[in-house]
């Protein structure tokens, strides 16, 4: 077991349901799904040997989380590329979006949009990592680790905020 738990809770949002995970005061994992045990069960894969802690009572994030209002720590795990491109993820302003290729330019690395894309997979982070703000070539929706009904969602919930 390691040393410090990982506490999680689980909240109604959208289509479906997101899993927040903390450990400490960072936020290790926030995924979204339909099911909530397959979340608690892709949380305990992606972080065997820790106890897991259900805090139902945890105050809700996501509000603060889609308006941008709140700033949290958090603990990526990727590679060097997989963190500069997550970086440049956090820089697009809400409720806009990026294609591949333009992110991929902007770390100067013009020929590298699939990299970009496998770095959006790689993400554990959803809201505070915008992976939703990426986009194929000519605007269209692409994968999203996710699923595309809740990249949709959330772009559309963005473009509903006042800007930051």
């Amino acid at each position: 077991m390691s040393s410090e738990p990982i506490s999680y809770h689980l909240e109604t949002l959208g289509p479906g349901m997101a899993l927040i995970a903390l450990q400490g005061d960072r936020i290790v994992t926030a995924s979204l799904g339909e099911d909530p045990a397959i979340l608690i069960k892709e949380l305990r894969a992606q972080y065997p040997g820790y106890e897991l802690l259900h805090q139902p009572n945890a105050p809700s994030l996501l509000s603060d989380l889609l308006a941008g209002s709140a700033k949290f720590k958090m603990a990526p795990q990727g590679t060097d590329f997989q963190r500069q491109v997550w970086e440049a993820l956090r820089r697009i302003p809400r409720g806009q979006t990026r294609t591949y290729g333009e992110i991929a330019a902007s770390l100067g690395k013009p020929g590298a949009a699939r990299a970009v894309g496998q770095a959006c997979g790689a993400n554990r982070i959803a809201l505070l990592i915008p992976c939703h703000r990426a986009v194929a070539a000519g605007g269209g929706m692409a994968g999203f680790r996710w699923g595309l009904a809740w990249k949709t969602w959330i772009l559309n919930q963005e473009a509903r905020l006042p800007a930051a």
